[in-house]
């Protein structure tokens, strides 16, 4: 019996997770396209609540994890009442999950998962069998985003694809490995046009360039390591505080800020305008779509939409993820958070685990943490 428990438990975490990734690139295309179909992906929804219930119940918690567990989900709860949103519970659940996984077999999966799911969102709408979604942004490009529901989206999509391989292609990279992701951001730029995946996933390749570099060098992995957890630890701090800090300071009449790209430019006066109306709130507050538009920075988009409660969650989970890949010397895992940290400033869709793992792999990196602790490990060295 106990052996079936934990076959189930393994299990659990990848079907979570995938179809959480199915709900979130397909859900919003087919109620639009297929209104209807809204109350049967409500349904799918709370089946999937159901699943994560039973994948927590079944983690064997001690009361010290289960008072975590009933802390992030009461946080949770209180997100979903001031905000009228699901956003954090996503979050959540990804964190929650992440107990006693193998990061190894959920990314394989995953990764499989995204080339079929990929493949059929370009083909079945060329074939006139699934929505083809469209979008001109300012200046008149044209975006195609295939069957996802924003071409951002679809950027993002791939940029995960490229993360995956970076995972469990880190230690044996080479010039194959960045000549195989070049032409995924020509087709990406071609296509959807989503700049932001496009600099994470060049950043991705020159990144792996200087460690290649490094090791050419033989500069030794601990001293690498020590170089990025700094680097990445700067990119969450000086991120969190420096959008912050900008948002409230923005003026177009300023004139650093006429020299800034358009794109980052109108995100921070989205942010600075909401701001100025509403300012920050500790437990989250209601976004007003029609008034405001959208708040694309992952900081500001915390702060002023979600709360600071949730901004230092966010931000102790990924300290936690930094100081353990830096304790274990887990030089990808470092890389990993750099780059969603840089996607970060951004954007802000990676922080719900529709769009992938980002959470689950804190999570996994808080209760390892709590794992070692619990049994006096210290693996720093």
């Amino acid at each position: 019996m106990k052996r079936w428990v934990t076959k189930i438990e393994t299990i659990l975490p990848f079907v979570i997770i995938e179809c959480f990734l199915v709900y979130g690139v397909c859900s919003t295309v087919c109620e639009t396209a297929w209104p209807a179909s809204g109350q049967y992906w409500n349904y799918f929804l709370y089946i999937l609540y159901a699943i994560v219930l039973i994948k927590v119940l079944l983690q064997r918690n001690s009361r010290m994890e289960w008072l975590l567990v009933l802390s992030l989900t009461g946080l949770a709860e209180l997100s979903r009442i001031t905000t009228q949103t699901n956003t954090v519970l996503w979050f959540v659940c990804g964190v929650v999950i992440a107990r006693n996984i193998n990061p190894d077999t959920i990314l394989k999966a995953d990764f499989v998962t995204r080339f079929i799911l990929g493949l059929c969102l370009i083909i079945l709408p060329i074939a006139g069998l699934y929505p083809n979604q469209a979008d001109v942004k300012i200046g008149g490009r044209f975006r195609d985003s295939f069957g996802w529901a924003h071409p951002n989206e679809m950027g993002l999509f791939f940029l995960m694809f490229c993360i995956i391989w970076l995972y469990f292609r880190h230690d044996k990279w080479s010039w194959k490995d960045t000549a195989g992701m070049l032409p995924l951001v020509v087709f990406l730029d071609y296509f959807a046009n989503s700049r932001t995946s496009e600099i994470c996933i060049i950043g991705l390749l020159v990144l792996e360039g200087i460690i290649f570099f490094l090791r050419k060098r033989r500069t030794p992995v601990w001293r690498r390591v020590e170089l990025e957890a700094v680097i990445t630890s700067f990119f969450l701090v000086a991120g969190c505080l420096g959008t912050l800090v900008l948002i409230t300071i923005t003026d177009k009449g300023s004139r650093w800020f006429s020299y800034l790209p358009q794109t980052v430019s109108e995100r921070l006066k989205l942010a600075h305008n909401y701001w100025a109306a509403e300012g920050f709130s500790v437990a989250g507050q209601i976004f007003d779509n029609a008034k405001y538009t959208y708040l694309d920075i992952l900081y500001p988009y915390l702060a002023l939409n979600y709360g600071i409660i949730i901004l230092l969650l966010f931000l102790i989970l990924n300290g936690i993820a930094i100081w353990r890949a830096y304790k274990t010397q887990d030089e990808k895992m470092l890389l990993i958070l750099l780059v969603f940290l840089i996607y970060s400033l951004l954007e802000h869709e990676h922080f719900k685990i529709l769009s992938g793992f980002y959470p689950v792999l804190l999570g996994h990196a808080l209760w390892s943490e709590i794992k070692d602790q619990r049994s006096g490990k210290n693996t720093t060295g």
